[in-house]
């Protein structure tokens, strides 16, 4: 049996346990309700919902397995729980590979290999798994290692998956697609996403493509070849990734950063029924939006990785009548147009957070001019910002967006543009710079100015939440206290 069932492979079914009994001697006391063990079960459990650090989830879960060993009654209502999500990795004996691994990665091949001799303990686990992480098995260092056991390992873990019949989600990272590993996939009758991350398909052919695209029924798919960060694998994968249009008519979920496979979209005739689509590399903006008004049916759209252009294109919002999520780099709001509904509105990007800050402000300072005319916020209930145009906001009633009286939650990232802020602020005594700061120092400096202006609700009256995203990964988030009308500190996230 596997390491994190020792000694309990007796027990025929996880489902058969029964509450503990109390003894005192030879006196058989009462039970303790059950409520009180789930009380207890439940406090140490991480929350759903909730942010904690990959650490403390590592930590709770390291408490759970110990708590597990405490009774038959605790280790049928915790081991459900750590095997919700498993992450099927190789045996971290070489450093190339441990280094690499998650905290909360494990093997877990001995239990593939008790799935595939029957082991009925094995087999009712495998039952409470709704999510899988395959990952990191192209890693081995072939060159200075014998890569059969890993392959042996592998082969181990397909031949078990289509005993976790209600898999739902399955992520494969970093991995070589294979027609056996699409085939144990397909029989997952419940699985209804996909998530496929710099995975080496030079091995696929069209033909096991487009049979998998016909037999699987998915719901959610994505596809990240991470074109700017492994050259090695995008340039293996060749044509491979248009053949996955094939996968893309019938989901309702779809996020990529291949512009190969966005152009074979683009130049099909069919149109994929899409509710929720994000694209993070884009080189020919003006053919993708003329191309997104076509998908009728969209109603969350995140656009990054936009490629410079002097074209003149436009994104025309009232021909998505039923979007009412919209993210996208501040670059892109002079190619806003027509009225919308939105209710969620980000102006944000990732594409240009490796670079220096001076490129980063140059960035989003090419939306400024265009800000003071995107002032349709009527609908807005949430609204992300970068920090000079909060600013803006502040000391700049032209720049105040109009109509913006529902507004119930502000987010506000730095990014670095902190350094440049004070171009546009200095009228304002709340911002006076006295000298010189580092990171931690300008995000407190900001934050608390930016509360104190918030506070008279004076932009948003109805503002019910405030985060800021700082430098160095920190952030806040700030509650109204409603009647009040204070704010205060809800959550420190680092």
């Amino acid at each position: 049996m596997s390491q994190d069932s020792t000694n309990l492979s007796t027990i025929r079914n996880i489902h058969q346990w029964n509450s503990p009994e109390r003894h005192s001697d030879h006196k058989q006391l009462s039970p303790i309700p059950l409520e009180i063990y789930l009380e207890i079960i439940d406090h140490v459990r991480p929350r759903d919902g909730i942010y904690i650090s990959p650490q403390h989830v590592y930590e709770c879960m390291n408490s759970l397995r110990n708590m597990a060993l405490v009774c038959r009654y605790f280790c049928a209502q915790i081991l459900p729980c750590l095997y919700k999500v498993l992450i099927f990795c190789p045996e971290p004996k070489e450093e190339s590979l441990g280094n690499r691994r998650d905290v909360l990665s494990r093997t877990f091949i001995p239990f593939c290999q008790d799935i595939n001799r029957g082991e009925a303990f094995a087999e009712s686990l495998a039952l409470e798994i709704t999510q899988c992480d395959i990952r990191d098995w192209i890693d081995v260092p072939s060159e200075t290692l014998d890569t059969s056991p890993v392959k042996a390992s592998l082969d181990l873990l397909i031949k078990a998956l289509p005993a976790m019949t209600n898999l739902a989600s399955i992520v494969l990272s970093r991995t070589t697609l294979t027609p056996t590993l699409l085939e144990s996939i397909l029989r997952l009758e419940k699985l209804t996403s996909l998530h496929i991350q710099c995975c080496d398909l030079a091995g696929m052919t069209t033909k096991v493509i487009h049979d998998f695209a016909s037999r699987v029924k998915l719901q959610t798919f994505h596809f990240f070849s991470n074109v700017m960060q492994d050259e090695q694998l995008v340039s293996s994968a060749g044509a491979s990734e248009k053949e996955l249009l094939s996968l893309l008519m019938n989901i309702s979920t779809f996020g990529t950063d291949s512009w190969p496979l966005i152009s074979a979209m683009i130049a099909s005739d069919a149109v994929p029924s899409f509710q929720t689509l994000d694209i993070f590399h884009i080189l020919d903006p003006a053919a993708l939006c003329d191309f997104l008004c076509r998908i009728s049916t969209l109603t969350s759209l995140t656009l990054d990785g936009v490629a410079p252009t002097e074209d003149s294109y436009s994104l025309v919002l009232s021909n998505l009548k039923q979007l009412r999520h919209l993210s996208c780099p501040p670059c892109l709001i002079s190619r806003l147009s027509g009225s919308q509904n939105l209710s969620t509105l980000s102006f944000y990007t990732r594409a240009h957070q490796s670079e220096d800050p001076a490129m980063l402000a140059s960035f989003i300072k090419a939306g400024l001019n265009s800000w003071k005319a995107f002032s349709q916020f009527i609908s807005l209930r949430e609204l992300c910002l970068p920090l000079i145009f909060m600013l803006l906001i502040t000391v700049d009633p032209l720049y105040s967006p109009r109509d913006a009286k529902e507004l119930k939650k502000l987010t506000v990232f730095s990014d670095g543009t902190a350094a440049i802020s004070r171009d546009f602020i200095i009228s304002d005594p709340i911002f006076m710079d006295g000298g010189p700061m580092d990171d931690n120092i300008k995000d407190a400096f900001f934050m608390w100015g930016l509360i104190r202006i918030i506070g008279h609700q004076k932009h948003f009256p109805k503002l019910e939440w405030f985060t800021f995203h700082g430098l160095n990964d920190r952030t806040w988030k700030w509650r109204n206290e409603g009647m009040s009308g204070k704010w205060r500190p809800f959550q420190l996230l680092e």
